[in-house]
């Protein structure tokens, strides 16, 4: 199955989570990435790696991945490519953060069982 994230997403911070982006899903639902780990910081050309567990509420049933992401950023330090791994998803897109931590646009697929 592919699920696609698409546009802005609403930042906030928990206990659990040093970042927490909410996301629609094309077709119905939320993805919520909870970030527990960051290895670098958002800025022109760099590679930045975030552990995180993404859970894609779907209409019907609650789906969950450990996952270690990694962001590539442009020259312009906001554009990035995004590739996603961890077991039972891979996957990723292109996404918009201006500034660090705020998610303006995504276009981002994800494959799942």
């Amino acid at each position: 199955m592919l699920i696609q994230v698409e546009g802005p997403a609403r930042s906030t911070e928990t206990a659990a989570c040093f970042l927490r982006l909410a996301a629609h899903i094309a077709g119905g639902g939320t993805a919520v990435t909870c970030i527990t780990g960051v290895h670098g910081a958002p800025r022109p050309n760099a590679v930045v790696r975030v552990h995180a567990t993404i859970a894609f509420h779907l209409p019907h049933r609650v789906l969950r991945y450990r996952v270690l992401i990694v962001d590539r950023f442009a020259a312009d330090g906001k554009h990035a490519t995004q590739r996603v791994s961890g077991k039972g998803i891979s996957g990723g897109g292109t996404f918009v953060e201006n500034p660090p931590g705020t998610v303006r646009a995504s276009d981002l697929i994800y494959g799942v069982p």
